[in-house]
Order: structure tokens, then C-alpha cells, then sequence
């Protein structure tokens, strides 16, 4: 809540706290709470084991995960949203992109399995550079997280401004991430290509979709990895096809996150017969 009061923000407080309380009984060593985790991801499983054999309280424990939920539906799902669109609605991209995760995929072992995946083939910038160059270029354009700051020493002349020690900076990011004094002219463009040749140009001063300094979010990689891992899958599983085109990005509601769309975006989606033709075969038939 970066301090404030909770006298000026008793709804979000209120909010916050009946999270916590639903996972309590979600976290807690009763039958109910057995009962909701039957199926849970390995993750979290693993998490909560860690986190008790550390003696972490269950209240704790319950505000920790509901920092990762928090993650997931500001950051990796939004990121995926935007991921999929550019990957389906930008000409020519999409065989592109295909042909070059394609190979993170073979047959299964044995009939009535999933497809065998490699992950560290699929995440890897250097053997699917398009990919990385892709999943980049969408942060740099619908991230929009803040960054902020306790200033330790009174300093006068920022930019004409004085900043009084203990106050609260707040640090925009995506000015950065589409200032043409760092991107040139085509600054707020989407293009696919911009860090095939210069994967480094996605980190450092001007690219903070995850924050910098010592707050620069820890969770990144596996981020990446995740949102990675889930759009390779739903490109090579189903055909998208998405009626009204691309949807306008809502730049004016304040977003800590990855912006959302203006309204719904509707979209079909259908399985793709070159999956299904995949998941048909064995690696013996191969």
C-alpha cells in the first residue's frame, strides 16, 4: 500500500484482509484445507512446506502467497495476453515464431501421453532469439510498473525540484521504455526484431518492466519462464483468430502492473490439426 494510511483506504484494506482470511482456511492444517489443495500445483505444495519449515506463521504464510496471486494476475497473465496478440495479429510473425519454437517439442513416449518439451530449448534467447526478441518487445510496451523510492538526504535542483529527505519518490517506468531518446523514432512501435541482434538492450536503465536497483524483482527469470512456457503451448495447441483486430491499450487507468485492454477482446479458438497430429504419434513411429 506504499504507507498509506488505512483510514484512506479502508475498501482496498478490507479487501486485502478477507484474501488473507480465505487463504488461511486454503493454507491450514484442517480437513477443509486438505480438501482444497487436493491437485494443487507442485509449487505452491512446495512453497508452503518451505515456508513452515521455516516457521513461518500461517498468517504469514497466507500473505506470501497472496503476493505470488498478485503477481500472476497484474504481471504473466496480461503479459501472455498481450504476448499471444502481437504473436497472431502482427503479418508474417506467427509462421515465424512456429517454425522456431517448433523444436522444443517431440513425439510422446508412449500412446496417450502429452508431447515430451524441452524447456531450457524454448527459453533460451539464443535458440529461439525471435521468441525472446518478441516477448521483450511486448514488456517494453505494455509494462507499466513503478518503482518507489525513500529519499535518504534532502537534495535540492532534480529537474527543478527539491526532494525533502524521507518523502516518497514514485519512478514510472514505461516513459523510459518509450522515450525515442532510447528507441528513436519508432519508439512506441511494435517490432518484433528490435533485440534479435541486441538482447541486451532488454535490461538496464530503460527497460524496467521488473523494476531495478535493489528492488529488481527476483522472480524475472521464472516469470519469463512461465509466460514463455504458456504461449508456446497455446500457439502450438490452437488456432487464434481475433474478429476486431488489436485492441486499444488502456493507458489512462493508473496500472502498477502490465495494462489491461479497453473492453473485451473476443477471440476463436479452435485446436490445431498439427498438434493433434503430434500427440497421435510415438516416438517408435518416428
Amino acid at each position: 500500500m506504499y504507507g498509506i494510511p488505512e483510514m484512506f483506504a479502508k475498501e482496498v484494506y478490507g479487501a486485502r484482509e478477507e484474501l488473507v482470511e480465505i487463504l488461511k482456511i486454503y493454507l491450514g492444517d484442517t480437513e477443509e484445507g486438505a480438501k482444497l489443495r487436493v491437485g494443487a500445483l507442485p509449487i505452491v505444495v512446495g512453497r508452503e512446506e518451505v515456508m513452515k519449515m521455516a516457521g513461518v506463521s500461517l498468517d504469514g504464510r497466507a500473505r506470501g502467497v497472496l503476493t505470488i496471486l498478485q503477481a500472476f494476475h497484474t504481471n504473466s497473465a496480461p503479459t501472455s495476453f498481450w504476448f499471444i496478440l502481437y504473436c497472431i495479429l502482427t503479418p508474417g510473425l506467427l509462421p515465424r515464431i512456429l517454425a522456431e519454437i517448433s523444436p522444443a517439442y517431440s513425439a510422446p513416449s508412449a500412446p496417450g501421453q502429452q508431447p515430451n518439451f524441452d524447456l531450457a530449448y524454448l527459453v533460451n534467447p539464443k535458440t529461439c532469439p525471435l521468441f525472446h526478441s518478441v516477448y521483450t518487445e511486448v514488456l517494453r510496451l505494455v509494462s507499466s510498473t513503478v518503482s518507489v523510492r525513500v529519499v535518504d538526504e534532502t537534495t535540492p535542483n532534480i529537474g527543478g525540484y527539491t526532494l525533502y529527505k524521507g518523502a516518497k519518490v514514485f519512478c514510472p517506468g514505461r516513459p523510459l521504455q518509450i522515450s525515442k531518446e532510447f528507441w528513436g523514432t519508432e519508439a512506441t512501435e511494435f517490432k518484433a526484431e528490435r533485440f534479435v541482434a541486441r538482447p541486451q538492450d532488454g535490461t538496464g536503465l530503460k527497460m524496467r518492466p521488473f523494476g531495478g536497483g535493489p528492488t529488481l524483482c527476483p522472480g524475472r527469470h521464472f516469470a519469463a519462464m512461465e509466460v514463455k512456457t504458456f504461449v508456446a503451448g497455446a500457439l502450438m495447441r490452437f488456432n487464434f483468430e481475433f474478429p476486431e483486430g488489436m485492441p486499444e491499450m488502456d493507458v489512462k487507468t493508473p496500472c502498477l502492473g502490465v495494462m489491461r485492454s479497453v473492453g473485451i477482446c473476443m477471440a476463436k479458438i479452435s485446436p490445431r490439426p498439427e498438434w493433434t497430429k503430434l500427440c497421435a504419434s510415438t516416438e517408435e513411429k518416428c
